[in-house]
């Protein structure tokens, strides 16, 4: 989490590894051990951590997630339109733990409820189709600019899972 998420922030990011928990338990390397315990775990309230769940299968650290909940004019209308931000200090460092193997997740909830996720791994395929914009990122929820690079990600990317409300 970084310095400007709040409790808010973690009970919305939490709200939304429901929906990808869900999605996910379909699968039978992630989703819930025969113990009965998740393999989500958050990352708590640190700053400087560029994710905001850890993956772990029979305790082996296998992926990341980063979710951005989104409101006000960040429809699902919009971010067809326009896309998805991240900063490019944030892909960078969730590009760390894509290279020492875990894999990378995106996920995002549009201000009306729609919840969807992209992996690095496609990111990276489709490396073309981001767009770059220099000095355009803010902080404390959009209030502040900070003056860093963000990036762009095409919404048809993404991959939709659920609806959740906002």
């Amino acid at each position: 989490m970084t310095l400007f998420e709040n409790e808010e922030d973690h009970s919305n990011e939490s709200q939304v590894m429901v929906d990808i928990m869900h999605h996910l338990n379909e699968f039978p390397f992630v989703g819930m051990g025969l113990d009965g315990e998740s393999y989500f775990e958050p990352t708590g309230t640190e700053t400087g951590i560029s994710h905001d769940f850890d993956i772990s299968h029979h305790g082996r650290p296998v992926g990341v997630i980063e979710i951005k909940c989104r409101t006000g004019q960040y429809t699902r209308d919009y971010l067809n339109r326009f896309g998805s931000r991240i900063t490019k200090e944030r892909l960078t460092k969730l590009r760390y733990h894509h290279r020492h193997g875990k894999h990378v997740m995106l996920a995002v909830r549009s201000s009306d409820g729609i919840v969807a996720f992209v992996m690095l791994k496609t990111l990276l395929l489709h490396h073309h189709r981001l767009i770059t914009t220099e000095g355009e990122g803010t902080t404390n929820h959009g209030k502040t600019k900070n003056g860093k690079d963000v990036i762009d990600i095409p919404y048809d990317l993404f991959t939709e899972i659920g609806e959740r409300d906002g």
